[in-house]
């Protein structure tokens, strides 16, 4: 197979799991963007310091930032797992690895999205508590759990590539 299309990665449960859990993490971001923009005052918090502490303020508007934000970079990442014959390989592609290298980098794709979604949703969840006034601030060791997380991932399936040469 010489062309960039995706081989039909998507036919097992267990490639579907990460699929159907970022929906999920969608489907959540939208019910925390709907009780913010009814439940938020016109100025909320739109920055945390290192701390977890807000330093930024900003109008109401900036919900939707984090919400187009999302939508665009989860379209990006399920449309480029359609092209895995386009990715750079931390090892030479040959006829041999093909198509093992492009399964292990559509599944490392499927799982930055949930990642990337989840992290996105606790954001968007941190300001409606915060401007709402059940929090003070952000939990640092929850924000870097899940940035730890996504560069776990990409460093997991990174070796996983490597290996697999």
């Amino acid at each position: 197979m010489t062309d960039n299309a995706s081989p039909g990665f998507d036919r097992g449960w267990l490639t579907r799991v990460p699929e159907y859990l970022g929906v999920l993490m969608l489907g959540a971001l939208v019910a925390i963007t709907y009780q913010g923009a009814v439940s938020l005052p016109e100025r909320i918090p739109t920055h945390f310091g290192v701390s977890g502490a807000v330093d930024g303020w900003g109008p109401k508007l900036m919900l939707y930032v984090l919400v187009g934000i999302l939508a665009v970079v989860y379209l990006g990442l399920t449309l480029l797992q359609r092209v895995p014959g386009i990715y750079n390989y931390p090892v030479k592609v040959t006829d041999e690895n093909r198509t093992r290298l492009q399964m292990i980098a559509v599944g490392m794709m499927r799982w930055m999205k949930v990642e990337i979604a989840a992290l996105v949703t606790y954001i968007q969840w941190v300001v409606v508590q915060v401007g709402t006034h059940q929090a003070a601030g952000m939990s640092t060791p929850a924000m870097l759990g899940l940035v730890g997380l996504l560069l776990g991932t990409c460093a997991f399936f990174t070796v996983w590539l490597i290996r697999s040469k």
